[in-house]
């Protein structure tokens, strides 16, 4: 992960690297699940899956939004399977739900939106 807080100006920013990096070694039977960054408003999280591996039904206390990286990876909210692919993101609202499912390798970032409107 690289964070770099701009101090030549008044506005702070973050770089967050690795997030589609799939590779991270032997894992047990679920995915890895990786803090990458906690930032003003989100934390960023990067989910590494290994074909076959799940993160079984769950639901998160925010509002969070899943982008795909690399590969393919299957979330289902209320019985509708979306696959998330480098391009394409999913928004659940908090206390919904979900279940995540890769058959193939594949990552995602998942922001845990905490702050408020």
């Amino acid at each position: 992960m690289t964070a770099h807080i701009n101090e030549a100006t008044a506005i702070d920013w973050t770089a967050i690297t690795g997030l589609a990096d799939v590779a991270d070694g032997p894992r047990a039977d679920r995915p890895l699940v990786d803090v990458r960054a906690r930032l003003d408003g989100a934390t960023v999280v990067r989910i590494a899956f290994t074909g076959g591996q799940t993160m079984p039904d769950h639901q998160a206390a925010h509002p969070i939004l899943i982008v795909g990286q690399r590969g393919s990876v299957d979330v289902t909210v209320a019985g509708t399977t979306t696959a998330v692919t480098p391009g394409v993101a999913l928004h659940i609202a908090a206390r919904v739900r979900h279940e995540l499912r890769a058959a193939d390798p594949g990552a995602v970032t998942l922001l845990v939106l905490n702050a408020t409107p």
